[in-house]
């Protein structure tokens, strides 16, 4: 059984985290219904996928950063996030944060989540997972009347992709990080000569929230395998160890 304090007081001590009981099986079925609702974000047959056997290969959802059925994915996570009880504010690149106090403010705060972009024809759980898993740990936290000392941050990040502003990948994240300026990040334009800037201001997620990032304490993201060892090895999850990075260029030959 995992500690109850756990990282949310910052004495990492858990053992067994998947112990089956009634609540267990509560949050879990919640977490589907999440992920199968918005399966159908983009996808061009609005089909929901509830199992291996509904996927087509040739139809994945297509959510490319300021895209409508980016906006629809969007407004439905605030929604949740509201429904779980986190207090909701986006900064100028389009971050979602979404706050659940703590006992012991002060302290940094414990950070969950991933992206909702996804690239052309994508995996539905390639960045999502990793938001509404960050809610359903709210959700459980608020069910059982725990009382967490750090406060947590369930966070959705803006274009990490690159699907649609293809000259930079990783914005939201890099923003936060100060490896890139919001200035920077709001300018960049995708193919149709359209900049960020226009992208979120259309869809409504421009905010001005700035976040102090040396408040994060830990960040913890669940992301869906996308290769075939875990699965090879019998092995419900696995934790990353190092990650390839892309960067696009244009070359113009004469």
């Amino acid at each position: 059984m995992c500690d109850r304090q756990s990282i949310f007081t910052g004495n990492h001590t858990c053992g067994n985290i998947l112990e089956t009981t009634p609540e267990y099986e509560c949050m879990k079925n919640r977490l589907k219904e999440d992920l199968i609702h918005i399966s159908a974000i983009g996808r061009p047959s609005g089909r929901r996928i509830r199992s291996l056997e509904d996927l087509d290969p040739s139809e994945g959802v297509t959510r490319p950063e300021g895209s409508p059925a980016n906006k629809v994915l969007r407004d439905y996570t605030v929604q949740q996030m509201q429904a779980a009880g986190l207090v909701i504010r986006a900064d100028r690149v389009g971050n979602i944060f979404g706050r659940k106090a703590g006992q012991q403010n002060r302290q940094t705060v414990v950070m969950i989540g991933s992206h909702l972009d996804s690239v052309i024809n994508g995996g539905n759980l390639d960045g999502p997972l990793g938001v509404y898993t960050g809610i359903e740990a709210v959700r459980r936290l608020r069910d059982e009347a725990f009382e967490n000392q750090r406060a947590i941050k369930v966070v959705a990040f803006t274009g990490e992709e690159g699907s649609a502003f293809i000259t930079a990948t990783l914005i939201g994240s890099a923003v936060l990080a100060s490896e890139i300026s919001a200035e920077e990040a709001l300018a960049t334009k995708n193919m149709e000569g359209r900049s960020l800037c226009e992208a979120l201001h259309q869809i409504g997620y421009q905010g001005d929230y700035v976040y102090p990032v040396g408040n994060i304490g830990d960040f913890i993201e669940l992301a869906i395998e996308q290769g075939p060892i875990l699965d090879f090895e019998n092995t419900p999850v696995g934790i990353v160890e190092s990650i390839n990075g892309n960067r696009h260029g244009f070359c113009l030959q004469r």
